[in-house]
């Protein structure tokens, strides 16, 4: 379920066909273990399982290509990105969005809305709409000759000094150091 389908879930029993094994993953398993087991092999398969979530957020973090398949485990936890993905794009220009809106856009509370992007991305809504913005105004920066007042409008900034913070502590540089190691 969708509520859920965030937390992974390794299965453990005692029946060991491959048959039972496909049925397993195919219900959405991340890992099948059969009995008897080796207690030494589930840690190491559950800090794999860990890890490579950990790896999940931090590439919404550092990768400039947000696509929900890079950043999610399962199904709905993708169509939930897209549609956040979806509907900042399109209000991204504007100063007033925020995590309110986007809790009624989708159709849920904002406790859901927080635990699922938490757990999936590492990041509030709020964060993720602010990073969201942030990696669209370097992609614009990179990509354009527009001037950074400009990208800072374009992605939802009313002022121009705000936005150089913000960016400058989502990517070490400012807005304009930034579009100088780009263009080079």
């Amino acid at each position: 379920t969708p509520e859920i389908s965030h937390i992974p879930v390794i299965l453990m029993t005692a029946l060991a066909s491959v048959e039972n094994k496909l049925v397993g993953y195919k219900t959405g398993a991340d890992d099948y273990i059969t009995k008897p087991f080796e207690p030494e092999l589930l840690k190491i398969r559950v800090r794999n399982i860990l890890n490579n979530l950990e790896k999940l957020k931090s590439r919404f973090k550092n990768d400039f290509s947000i696509t929900p398949e890079k950043l999610t485990l399962s199904k709905p936890d993708e169509d939930l990105v897209q549609n956040i993905i979806v509907f900042v794009e399109k209000h991204i220009d504007n100063p007033e969005l925020n995590k309110d809106m986007l809790c009624q856009e989708l159709g849920v509370s904002y406790s859901y809305l927080y635990r699922k992007l938490k757990n999936i991305v590492g990041t509030s809504p709020t964060d993720f709409v602010q990073t969201f913005r942030l990696k669209k105004a370097a992609q614009m920066l990179s990509e354009t000759e527009l001037s950074v007042s400009e990208v800072a409008y374009k992605v939802g900034y009313n002022d121009a000094l705000y936005f150089s913070k913000c960016f400058k502590k989502q990517f070490g540089a400012s807005p304009s150091k930034f579009c100088e190691s780009v263009k080079v």
